[in-house]
């Protein structure tokens, strides 16, 4: 469970990532 959650978290951090970036306008700043 730990090393399924450790996982997620990763994957997590870097979806939010990208969601912040997108919900930031970064996309359309980007293109």
């Amino acid at each position: 469970m730990p090393k399924v959650m450790v996982v997620d978290d990763d994957v997590d951090i870097r979806d939010l990532a990208k969601m912040t970036l997108e919900k930031e306008g970064f996309e359309e700043a980007s293109s």
